[in-house]
């Protein structure tokens, strides 16, 4: 029995293929469920296997998001936002408001970005700091923590980011939050939208 599947999701392409055999053996049963800390290793592995061979099939700019629980509304905002501005994009996780370990979704995001199978990503945890350290770490990746429109514009055209990491927590759940449309603006200036 397959999730919910989440389009754009990561999950959501690898459900398209078989599991490896021995993955599906383990975890893949209708009648068995587990929970995310007792297979996520693995899971990941296989995730981060999957996004190398998927990586031809998608167009140069696609974009890798992923966030935390904390980052989880923000960026099914901002998921949606790619959408209306035809951005093509793969939605890592996570994708529940449960509790989740944010460096297992930063380094998905930039070990694919690390290995040049995609050329930006973007991280949202509850401030932001977080996935940027964790991204950090992987060779060729230049995370910046941004705030606003003036530090995504350096970030990008002085510091070269390959990903930006946002915070969540100046996001409120309305939709027509201020710092929503901030969030959309800095968008546009990382992917190059803007007018």
């Amino acid at each position: 029995m397959q999730p919910n599947l989440v389009p754009n999701s990561i999950v959501y392409y690898y459900f398209k293929i078989d599991w490896p055999k021995t993955f599906k053996e383990k975890y893949l049963h209708e009648q068995v469920y587990f929970k995310y800390d007792q297979i996520k290793d693995e899971l990941y592995f296989y995730l981060t296997r999957y996004l190398e061979t998927i990586a031809p099939n998608f167009a140069e700019g696609t974009i890798l998001i992923g966030s935390d629980h904390a980052g989880f509304g923000l960026k099914n905002y901002l998921s949606d936002y790619l959408t209306t501005k035809k951005v093509q994009f793969i939605d890592c996780g996570c994708y529940t408001d449960e509790s989740c370990d944010y460096p297992d979704i930063a380094h998905l995001v930039a070990r694919s970005i690390s290995k040049k199978l995609f050329s930006k990503g973007i991280l949202i945890c509850k401030t932001g700091n977080g996935m940027q350290m964790t991204a950090n770490r992987h060779e060729s990746i230049r995370a910046a923590l941004c705030c606003d429109e003036n530090d995504v514009r350096y970030a990008k055209e002085n510091l070269k980011a390959n990903i930006i990491a946002l915070g969540s927590r100046c996001c409120t759940d309305d939709i027509f939050c201020v710092e929503h449309v901030l969030m959309e603006n800095m968008l546009d200036i990382f992917l190059g939208n803007t007018l």
